[in-house]
């Protein structure tokens, strides 16, 4: 890590010193201005960063770099002829070093906010994909209870149709025993075929029920089979959002 000393303690060197008091790339060890009011000189103090109003004192920390940032030529040519081996960077290049970290920052805050929109769309997308859920369940509990109706509708049908065949061989003996009774059984006859015609479209309404009971069993399998395949995409989307969501608060972590 870097052992810095900051010559001024204005605005510029505020804002050097605040940018890098917990940086792991340069440290400020102390700071050195002849106002002791000055905002870089407070902040200073506040975080526990020794503070001189002796711009002698530049060595005493044993510094790896000075940073002048009062933009004077004379205390840049007094620190210089301290430093010796030591690096000094004058106000100038401070200045370009701020800005070029100023944009950093920037476009940190940036990606930042940025970071928070999508994590806030992502939660949106969670509360969505649990209203899909949801719904699916409730289709899926929906059509378990029509497919069991459509067994009891079987049931009743399969009656229907003993009923009918039963009502279909009375209406035959009737027939038979009218044929029998000739002229006296004439009447009978006649409510003999009325049986007759009556099975007949027995026969005829039982064959539209069950195609129409196959074909609901059809559709049932069909969005049977539908429903568990959007549950399947929106399993594979919340794990997805999950991940993402996971990197990104990560992310945001480590920018923060």
């Amino acid at each position: 890590m870097i052992r810095s000393v900051l010559v001024g303690g204005g605005k510029g060197g505020y804002n050097i010193l605040k940018h890098f008091k917990d940086s792991e790339v340069m440290s400020v060890i102390s700071v050195i201005d002849v106002n002791d009011d000055a905002p870089g000189m407070k902040f200073a103090k506040e975080i526990g960063i020794n503070t001189s109003n002796d711009i002698g004192s530049v060595l005493e920390f044993n510094p790896d770099l000075i940073i002048e940032v009062t933009g004077n030529e004379d205390v840049l040519e007094r620190l210089r002829a301290l430093a010796g081996n030591i690096r000094v960077m004058d106000s100038a290049m401070a200045r370009i070093m701020m800005s070029v970290i100023e944009k950093l920052d920037m476009q940190v805050e940036n990606l930042k906010t940025q970071g928070e929109v999508i994590a806030s769309n992502i939660r949106s997308l969670f509360q969505e994909i649990e209203r899909i859920n949801t719904v699916t369940n409730a289709i899926f509990e929906c059509m378990e209870m029509t497919g069991k109706n459509v067994e009891k509708i079987d049931s009743l049908v399969e009656s229907i149709k003993r009923i009918t065949k039963e009502t279909k061989i009375l209406g035959i003996n009737a027939s038979i025993e009218a044929a029998r009774a000739g002229e006296y059984g004439r009447g009978f006859g006649v409510v003999a075929n009325e049986i007759q015609n009556l099975t007949r479209d027995t026969d005829r309404s039982y064959g539209n029920i069950i195609d129409t009971i196959d074909n609901i069993k059809s559709q049932l399998v069909s969005m049977s089979n539908e429903i568990n395949e959007l549950k399947e995409i929106s399993n594979r989307q919340e794990e997805a959002s999950g991940s993402v969501s996971n990197a990104l608060n990560e992310l945001l972590k480590n920018i923060s």
